[in-house]
């Protein structure tokens, strides 16, 4: 059921997308056919042969069509070639329900008019009047005004309904891929130039480099698809094998996700952590079972066969030539800032950054999940452990990027721990 915030929101870029429609109309002396039937049918084609792309919705290079229809003919053209991305032949098929059609059509079309809106204000010509390289400022700023008002209109219908920030919409599903988008100004921009130089035949020459593009696109995402296959079988044999890891190799993958979102990592650094967080503990599965669920303290042979989990990791992972590139943190995730942990001893920044981010998701859950022989601690306590280790074990900056994000802070005037004791807490759990 729609909630009210959300329904409000919906008239309200109906409201403004149909004004924008007459608005367009209202503009137009002439709608000219044979552009309106090319650009719809080009969209209707673009849209329904959207592949479907991991972390994202879809990707089409609709955004490229409508912007072309929108430079060549004006802003009806491309309104109408918008209102048709909503019913595609994917949504047809798939019997997506009618309100969501009408929205992605609204907000297609009303993120055309807030282009050419720009793309006036800008000098652009429309038609004949458009000139290479002249006329790229307009067209780049109708592309930035397009993609803008999409993402904005996305996050927050996204937003209303699940009842979470729009801005951690924003940066998670549209951000990164927003410089992805603005690269399909390059296809629109050749759209253009073939049509008033070549005439609408020429946009034919186009459609078979774009189907070798999207059928790239497809083989690389099912290479992906099975990617994450592997990964989930890895983490399937982990869980197995030990079953107090389930839940935990989900949560440090999200808290490390959380403080490297904090730090500012890079996107594709951060897809990296994360399969490494999920497969952080797989070097257990080469452990007896009865060292990984005994109840008591481990024996010092014990605790030494648990400490080489990394090193089994990285023997198992150099077999998979795509995971190769998350090894290091694997390997070096029990080092500590001050040289005492292990594989290597490394100290400070020798240590991989994605290996201290690691490290410290991996103790803070570890700290507050139940164990067998010993209850949790409350977020407050985990926290007090954590700075309480703070150039010892762990990186202050990465300590605090935690407790920023989770929004969670050790209790004013509770001793955070004596050093014995977290150690004991720290390196048992993790």
């Amino acid at each position: 059921m729609v909630n009210p915030s959300t329904r409000l929101f919906l008239a309200v870029v109906y409201t403004l997308a149909v004004a924008a429609c007459v608005a367009a109309l209202r503009q137009t002396a002439e709608v000219p056919l044979l552009g309106l039937l090319l650009f719809v049918t080009l969209s209707f084609l673009s849209d329904s042969l959207a592949v479907d792309v991991p972390l994202a919705a879809m990707t089409s290079v609709t955004f490229s069509v409508l912007l072309a229809a929108m430079v060549l003919f004006g802003p009806t053209v491309a309104i109408a070639a918008a209102v048709v991305t909503g019913a595609n032949w994917q949504d047809l098929k798939a019997r997506v329900p009618i309100h969501k059609i009408a929205y992605n059509s609204a907000q297609a079309s009303l993120a055309v008019y807030v282009a050419a809106f720009a793309y006036s204000i800008f000098g652009g010509q429309y038609g004949s009047g458009w000139s290479f390289p002249h006329s790229l400022l307009p067209t780049l700023a109708a592309s930035v005004a397009f993609l803008a008002t999409n993402m904005l209109l996305l996050s927050g219908v996204i937003a209303l309904s699940e009842k979470i920030s729009p801005f951690s919409v924003l940066k998670a599903d549209f951000l990164p891929y927003f410089g992805n988008n603005l690269a399909l100004v390059v296809l629109a921009v050749l759209m253009i130039k073939v049509f008033l130089t070549v005439g609408p035949a020429g946009l034919i020459l186009l459609v078979a480099p774009l189907l070798v593009a999207r059928q790239t696109l497809q083989v690389y995402v099912k290479l992906k698809e099975a990617y994450q296959g592997t990964v989930r079988s890895l983490v399937a044999a982990i869980e197995a094998k030990d079953a107090y890891t389930k839940g935990h190799s989900e949560r440090v993958a999200d808290y490390s996700e959380r403080i490297a979102r904090q730090i500012g990592l890079a996107e594709e650094e951060i897809e990296k952590l994360k399969i490494a967080a999920l497969l952080h503990d797989l070097g257990k599965i080469g452990i007896q079972r009865r060292i990984l669920s005994k109840s008591d303290k481990l024996s010092a042979d014990e605790y030494r066969l648990m400490r080489e989990h990394p090193e089994l990791a990285a023997g198992i992972l150099r077999n998979v030539d795509f995971l190769e590139e998350v090894i290091p943190t694997i390997y070096h995730h029990h080092e500590h800032v001050d040289g005492t942990g292990y594989v290597k001893r490394l100290r400070g920044d020798e240590i991989p950054l994605t290996a201290r981010i690691l490290a410290v998701a991996d103790a803070y859950d570890a700290m507050t999940s139940a164990r067998p022989y010993r209850p949790p601690l409350s977020e407050q306590a985990a926290a007090g452990e954590l700075l309480s280790c703070c150039g010892s074990q762990f990186d202050r900056k990465i300590v605090q990027a935690l407790l920023d994000a989770i929004c969670v802070y050790p209790e004013r005037g509770v001793d955070p721990g004596v050093a014995e004791g977290q150690l004991t807490i720290l390196e048992e759990t993790t």
